[in-house]
């Protein structure tokens, strides 16, 4: 008995995942998963586990595209500090970079809020 609900669940959120990815809301989707199964609580969960399983890989990319601006802002900083001190342009370092890192981290708080 437990083989076969584990079978008809992977089943379920293979569907309920290709039909996330093809863009439908989450009603449509727990309305095909209760039309392959008859299961309303089954299609509740797999469409939020779903979507849950969508988010946290956002998050996780979000956090690493976050860090890469993060590094870019730091680097910028560093550079701006050493060329002030070296009688350098700063300009590269101070607007380039730091800007650079600026965007690049906004577009990280962007996935991760999704």
């Amino acid at each position: 008995m437990y083989i076969h609900k584990k079978e008809i669940w992977e089943k379920l959120y293979s569907i309920a995942n290709n039909a996330y990815t093809k863009g439908l809301r989450s009603d449509e989707i727990k309305e095909l998963l209760i039309k392959e199964h008859n299961d309303p609580e089954m299609a509740y969960a797999i469409t939020k586990k779903v979507i849950s399983d969508h988010y946290t890989e956002r998050r996780k990319e979000g956090l690493l595209i976050l860090l890469v601006g993060a590094i870019l802002i730091v680097v910028g900083f560093i550079l701006t500090c050493f060329n002030f001190h070296a009688n350098k342009s700063i300009t590269f370092a101070m607007y380039g970079l730091t800007s650079a890192g600026i965007l690049v981290a906004f577009w990280g708080f962007y996935k991760i809020m999704g």
